[in-house]
């Protein structure tokens, strides 16, 4: 079984595929499934989890396993299920704390990438990463001056929080 984001198969290199399919020519099932149409939220969550598999066996970027966790903290947390998406939480603000250190990007990536930090931060109870995060939106030299106003936005929710 070899599942991947749908818009990242374009993507996918030549060599990345080729592990893929030795993977899966070497773990052939005779257990076999089907999607309903649409798919039951425990198919979804299946889907992601199929997705980490084959993310494992072609070397998906930091990026990648970043978005797949966050993707995961918006359905945990709307299931209501709070230790689940925790750990998805943890799991993105990991991946993308080491592709923010790891890899290089333009000004407004970056912005975003701080941005997506602080969102992470707040919801692991981390409000002094929120802040810091936030800030380094703010006060990045060139970018999108969006991010830089979502930023100040979310620093002046922060005081007042504090405040209030």
């Amino acid at each position: 079984m070899f599942a991947y984001p749908e818009r990242q198969y374009n993507r996918l290199s030549q060599t990345a595929i080729a592990k893929g399919r030795g993977a899966w020519q070497e773990n052939t099932s005779t257990n076999s499934f089907a999607f309903d149409t649409p798919r039951t939220i425990d198919q979804v969550i299946t889907s992601y989890y199929l997705a980490m598999a084959s993310f494992e066996r072609v070397g998906a970027t930091l990026e990648q396993w970043a978005n797949l966790w966050l993707r995961l903290v918006w359905i945990y947390e709307d299931l209501g299920q709070d230790e689940l998406a925790r750990n998805a939480a943890e799991q993105a603000q990991k991946y993308f704390s080491e592709a923010m250190s790891t890899k290089s990007r333009s000004s407004a990536g970056d912005q975003a990438l701080y941005l997506v930090l602080g969102e992470l931060a707040l919801r692991l109870g981390e409000r002094a990463d929120a802040f810091k995060n936030f800030r380094a939106a703010t006060t990045m030299s060139g970018g999108d001056p969006r991010y830089k106003r979502m930023a100040a936005d979310r620093i002046q929710d922060l005081r007042d929080q504090r405040e209030g």
